[in-house]
């Protein structure tokens, strides 16, 4: 009803994106979703002044995607005195899927400093991910003890982890034996 009204309306348009992101039965999952969802955050992003939360939708979009270098340009451009513990995740998240572990784990204790739960789906992951080569234990460990993951994404990525793990324990206790 809104973009009915003010067509050009860069909240109305992100929130039919985020709309578009959760309906059908695959949601953002389905290709055709998925492209609708990333031009109207553009189409969003583009009427927001200094960008907003059409920028953040279109960062985490990225990042679900794994189009991490994208993803982390669009977090790095949000000033570091107005980041919150979201977007410090994102940032985080897209660290670590380029391949730097070390800045990504800054960015996410720069999330806990500013309020976010230790137990958080982004920070158990990535130090589960960080820990699985070294020790799988440790790994699965560190899954068992995250908060609940939101969504299929999570738990898909969650699955993949806790099955690669597992599998790497596994050898490694037979390679000892």
């Amino acid at each position: 009803r809104v973009l009915a009204i003010q067509p050009k309306s860069s909240a109305a348009i992100n929130d039919l994106a985020v709309l578009k992101s959760r309906s059908g039965p695959q949601g953002i999952e389905d290709p055709w979703s998925a492209v609708q969802v990333a031009a109207l955050l553009k189409d969003a992003e583009a009427l927001e002044a200094g960008g907003g939360t059409a920028r953040l939708n279109r960062a985490r979009v990225l990042n679900h995607f794994a189009i991490h270098p994208a993803a982390r340009k669009i977090f790095e451009k949000i000033p570091q005195a107005g980041r919150s513990p979201a977007v410090e995740d994102g940032l985080g998240v897209s660290l670590q899927g380029t391949g730097n572990s070390a800045l990504a784990a800054q960015a996410f204790a720069r999330a806990q400093e500013a309020g976010a739960d230790p137990r958080r789906f982004a920070q158990r992951f990535h130090q589960a991910a960080t820990a699985a080569l070294r020790d799988p234990g440790e790994c699965l460990g560190l899954l068992g003890d995250m908060k609940a993951p939101r969504g299929e994404f999570e738990e898909f990525a969650a699955k993949k982890l806790e099955e690669a793990c597992t599998s790497w324990k596994t050898r490694k206790t037979s390679q000892t034996n």
